[in-house]
């Protein structure tokens, strides 16, 4: 007699599933205090005078709370992309946004990947007197 393969084809489904689940919340998961941000260049790259890059407290929002220009000076080759040192300009979680300039034309915000939480750095050396 023939096993049905149906209660195991959804139980193989069911387990895929959630696998991908798992991989996109880890996606999501917030990055502490990062040192850099990669981006992919406009396709007019050559034409921009300089990048915005914003704080967000929500994906949602429209206007950033702090923002920060970056110049073309500032970014680094990094194969098909470009970096820059990533600017600390308030403490607590956001949602980060990058946009393109030509003087005073600005494209849409693109959203990063990752929301961060920025936080003060530890004291580096703390000595107790007498």
């Amino acid at each position: 007699m023939k096993r049905n393969p149906f209660p195991f084809l959804v139980l193989v489904i069911v387990v895929l599933l959630g696998l991908l689940g798992a991989v996109d919340q880890a996606g999501a998961q917030p990055v502490t205090n990062p040192a850099g941000v990669i981006f992919r260049p406009a396709m007019d790259h050559s034409l921009l005078t300089s990048y915005e890059f914003g704080y967000f407290t929500t994906a949602a929002d429209v206007d950033p709370i702090r923002k920060t220009t970056i110049l073309p000076a500032d970014l680094t080759p990094d194969g098909a992309d470009f970096r820059f040192p990533f600017p600390r300009l308030a403490f607590g979680s956001f949602t980060h946004k990058l946009r393109a300039c030509a003087a005073a034309v600005c494209s849409d915000w693109a959203p990063a990947d990752k929301p961060t939480v920025v936080s003060p750095f530890p004291p580096g050396v703390v000595r107790l007197g007498s």
